[in-house]
């Protein structure tokens, strides 16, 4: 009878280990550019804020983790702006420099990386290696840009026309939506719906696939980032606050934290995949153990 004692022990040894010893390690961390004091910090699924690293530029904006888990920051600058590479542990280099304005910064399927460069009115787009090319050009003000599972490229413009342009993959563009003040952060919910921090308005609106727009938040100061975790809660920075809002998905919002130097651009990492294979071997040779105990009883 040991055997089953020692594999249920196992199953709960390993359980006990990711639950309790890693902190809860399978929930999503939000990672927020501090454009006051030029940081990058690190918010628990608790809305615990902690200092994650130093960023490479004076004006941190758009963030966003690569499929390695390495985070790239995009460092505000006119004609010196950069993007720097941080990996897991905080250590960062520069992957890219002598931008005009970078800004808004997402990867697509194929791990190139797209920047918008706020002062240059383009959009660059970076190979892993980091060889540079423009994707798109005649931009007025680009600020926040994301990708729809298909693989389109949207983009906020910030300046007078405050639109959300919509690219294809060959970098051809059409207007997506219009009627923003000064639109900013963008994020995709699971259902395809984009959702735009209009900082200018004090508010965060709603966009369906085919282009209605509606309120989905209102009453803030400066929301600039917008991101979603992997339950479907948006998050929404405020800049002048110095925090930032969690949303259900019918718009019912919290503070979810403080203490924060003008948060501008926000990312969610989900779990490591390690994490993940953990808990289920945990759970296999929990229930494995369990049933095996009773058919020897």
């Amino acid at each position: 009878m040991k055997t089953p004692t020692n594999t249920v022990n196992l199953g709960l040894a390993v359980l006990g280990c990711l639950f309790f010893v890693n902190g809860f390690a399978y929930a999503d961390t939000l990672y927020v550019a501090n454009a006051g004091n030029s940081t990058v910090s690190k918010v628990t699924s608790s809305g615990v804020n902690t200092f994650f690293a130093n960023s490479g530029g004076f004006y941190p904006e758009g963030i966003t983790f690569d499929a390695s888990g390495n985070l790239f920051v995009a460092n505000a600058g006119s004609g010196n702006g950069n993007i720097e590479k941080i990996t897991p542990g905080g250590v960062g280099t520069v992957f890219a420099s002598g931008l005009n304005n970078p800004v808004g910064i997402a990867f697509d399927t194929s791990g190139n990386v797209f920047v918008s460069l706020s002062f240059g009115n383009i959009i660059e787009k970076f190979t892993p290696g980091g060889v540079g090319s423009t994707f798109a050009t005649g931009l007025n003000n680009p600020e926040g840009i994301a990708f729809d599972t298909s693989g389109n490229l949207y983009v906020s413009n910030d300046g007078g026309s405050g639109v959300i342009m919509k690219y294809t993959s060959g970098g051809v563009g059409s207007v997506f939506a219009t009627g923003f003040t000064h639109p900013h952060g963008l994020a995709f919910d699971a259902s395809g719906n984009l959702f735009v921090a209009d900082w200018g308005a004090g508010k965060v609106d709603k966009v369906t696939s085919g282009g209605v727009v509606s309120a989905f938040a209102t009453g803030l100061s400066s929301p600039t980032g917008v991101a979603f975790d992997s339950g479907g809660f948006l998050y929404v920075s405020d800049q002048s606050a110095g925090a930032i809002t969690k949303y259900t998905s019918g718009g019912v919002g919290s503070t979810f934290a403080t203490g924060l130097s003008g948060p501008h651009y926000m990312a969610v990492q989900v779990p490591e995949p390690t994490t993940y294979s953990l808990l289920a071997l945990g759970l296999v040779t929990l229930l494995g153990g369990c049933r095996f105990h009773r058919r020897r009883s």
